[in-house]
């Protein structure tokens, strides 16, 4: 079963509507059934602005392997969810966003970066740099 599919077993057992989690997720209802469907591809966008309109653990659907999240996907999240680019997140730490884009992949950080982020996001380093090698 795609996850598209599993979104909306999980919302009809909820007893929400498309429309309903499409407006609470900020998406049109079009897309939200077309992305349930499967005629839309359930990028990690969406996957972010869906879960954080049903207000479950963005791991909640354990299916999710789309997208270049790199080493960190928590990281990639995090990022999605407050809306910043690369661009934006290489600055702060003041790097290139050739070198960002890197780092996610190969994991190599340096302390004063991880620092940064987990200032940025309010969030712990265990959380933010964690792999699946990790769990």
């Amino acid at each position: 079963m795609k996850i598209g599919e599993k979104v909306g077993e999980y919302i009809k057992a909820q007893g929400t509507s498309i429309a309903e989690l499409a407006k609470t997720a900020g998406l049109e209802t079009e897309l939200v059934s077309d992305i349930i469907s499967g005629k839309t591809e359930f990028e990690l966008e969406y996957y972010v602005l869906i879960c954080n309109a049903l207000d479950i653990d963005y791991g909640f659907f354990p299916e999710w392997e789309k997208g270049d999240f790199g080493m960190f996907k928590n990281l990639y999240y995090e990022q999605t969810k407050h809306g910043f680019t690369d661009r934006m997140i290489s600055g702060f730490i003041g790097i290139t966003p050739t070198e960002y884009r890197m780092k996610k992949k190969t994991g190599d950080f340096l302390v004063s970066d991880c620092r940064r982020l987990c200032l940025l996001f309010g969030a712990s380093f265990d959380y933010l740099f964690e792999t699946d090698n990790d769990k």
